[in-house]
């Protein structure tokens, strides 16, 4: 029996009966858990799952008063704005604080890749109140696929990515802007994560990061 460019010699029926069930099983087993990633439907699913359900509340931030009384742009509608400029589709707003957020600094999103298929762009605005050199600051990483937890750890917050974050950062305002390219095979099902910017030292929390991605 030949099999594309495996050749399976099967002794009886029942034993290649048995071979062939058994690689049609892995087949639509590889199918249902990696999956060749449509980024037009990914970036539609705006319309199909609320993804502000697992993010950070950003309700009392969506509008500005000025000292006049008319309203303002606000901060969370210019980051919105950038999203959409891009055909994206947001995933995470990044701020001051997870739990009660008073500033929103960036934002991270899916795009289409130059490649073909999807990208994750982080957009960050940020002013450093003091110099951050290498061990006095740390990032929380704290992932998941569906149910299960891939990835719990602290690092260095110099080490995390040194193409986007260069260390010492000066203090002063710095506007960061990341791309990363998914792969074009994934794992179908939704992935959780949150990512809290902390000092070393007082564990106080600077930046923080918290969304989803359904693929």
């Amino acid at each position: 029996m030949s099999l594309g460019k495996f050749n399976l010699k099967c002794k009886g029926l029942p034993t290649c009966l048995l071979t062939t069930a058994f690689l049609f099983c892995f087949g639509l087993l590889a199918l249902y858990k990696y999956t060749l990633i449509d980024p037009d439907a990914v970036l539609l699913q705006v319309d199909q799952y609320d993804y502000d359900d697992y993010g950070i509340d950003v309700s009392a931030l969506r509008t500005s008063t000025s000292s006049e009384g008319d309203e303002m742009t606000s901060q969370v509608e210019k980051w919105d704005e950038k999203v959409r400029e891009d055909g994206g589709l947001r995933i995470s707003y990044i701020t001051d604080h997870c739990d009660e957020p008073t500033n929103v600094y960036g934002v991270a999103y899916l795009s289409k890749s130059e490649l073909g298929g999807l990208k994750v762009v982080v957009l960050v605005n940020y002013t450093a109140e003091t110099q951050i050199d290498k061990g006095t600051a740390e990032a929380v990483i704290h992932a998941m696929f569906g149910k299960a937890l891939v990835l719990n750890q602290t690092l260095e917050l110099c080490s995390v990515d040194e193409e986007m974050l260069s260390c010492p950062v000066e203090k002063g305002f710095r506007s960061f802007r990341r791309e990363v390219t998914l792969p074009r095979f994934a794992p179908k099902g939704r992935y959780h994560g949150i990512v809290h910017l902390r000092y070393t030292s007082s564990k106080e929390e600077k930046l923080c990061g918290k969304g989803r991605m359904i693929l």
